[in-house]
């Protein structure tokens, strides 16, 4: 440690939660002669009576050209609160014609206060880290002289991983295999005083 007179080290702390928000793109197949409205308006009361949260309505045509006879489908972004809910959701809306139905994100809607605790946790880390270092030679730990927080930002509670985009045919084929885990991460850089 020579004459240095401080000492910066990178404390760590995760966290495993099960997440609370699960965010679907579920897209439905429109036949010759559906009622666009109509379709829509049935749709979106089944969703709700099934405790889903409607994101986002639109209408596509998947083969990229004008939208004529079968190239009409419906997409919506739904938002449901259990894995549970998912395979409820698909079952209820089969008479609906799903084209297919993806898992795109999950969300813990308590992230802000798990960060709270493990930002403590990564502190201690990085303190017990110093400690070690100091421990080599006739130097002692002082006072905090910057904390640089290097966790990934939480926005709207939203966290993605590839290994969860589950498609509709996984999640009827393995709806009790499916027990996802966010892992939240606290990484702080802290640098303290040498005395």
């Amino acid at each position: 440690m020579g004459d240095q007179d401080s000492i910066e080290v990178t404390g760590f702390a995760n966290y495993d939660v099960i997440p609370d928000e699960i965010y679907l793109s579920v897209y439905f197949k429109l036949e010759e002669g559906d009622n666009i409205q109509e379709f829509e308006f049935n749709l979106s009361n089944e969703i709700r009576e099934n405790g889903a949260e409607i994101i986002i309505f639109n209408i596509e045509a998947y083969d990229g050209g004008e939208f004529s006879g079968l190239s009409k489908q419906i997409g919506c972004k739904i938002k449901v609160d259990t894995l549970d809910a998912v395979i409820g959701l698909i079952n209820s809306l089969k008479d609906y014609g799903i084209s297919n139905l993806v898992i795109t994100n999950f969300g813990y809607s308590k992230a802000e206060q798990v960060f709270s605790k493990i930002a403590k946790e990564a502190f201690e880390d990085a303190k017990k880290k110093a400690g070690i270092y100091t421990s080599f030679s006739d130097r002692k730990l002082g006072k905090v002289i910057r904390i640089i927080d290097q966790s990934e930002p939480v926005q709207q509670g939203l966290f993605y991983s590839e290994k969860f985009n589950f498609n509709l045919s996984n999640l009827l084929a393995n709806p009790n295999k499916i027990s996802p885990t966010v892992s939240l991460t606290s990484r702080l850089i802290v640098c303290f005083e040498l005395l």
